[in-house]
């Protein structure tokens, strides 16, 4: 169900972060890793809206691929946020970095 989901993208996530350098490395680098989850987020959400857009004529789907696709958008979403925050970080000058937690 649903707890089973959410414990998978937990853990999905946890690969994902332990592997993000070399994803990062791999896909070309800090930039194009935010293109790239980017452009799976805009094509896990346009998916999204075309499989549960409430039209009459379209077959009821249930809930299994909306939660597929939601795990699958959760693992865009992780490398997404963690190197926006690494490039934001990175952009402040040393000086002005007193109020980061372990700096």
């Amino acid at each position: 169900g649903l707890g089973a989901v959410m414990s998978a993208a937990f853990f999905g996530n946890a690969l994902v972060g332990l592997a993000l350098g070399h994803l990062s490395s791999a896909l070309g680098g800090a930039r194009r890793t935010v293109g790239c989850c980017l452009a799976a987020m805009v094509a896990g959400y346009a998916a999204l809206a075309a499989a549960y857009a409430p039209d009459a004529s379209a077959p009821q789907l249930g809930a299994l691929p909306f939660l597929g696709l939601s795990l699958a958008l959760s693992l865009a979403q992780f490398p997404l946020a963690t190197t926006l925050t690494a490039l934001s970080t990175a952009a402040v000058p040393p000086r002005l970095k007193g109020t980061l937690v372990g700096a």
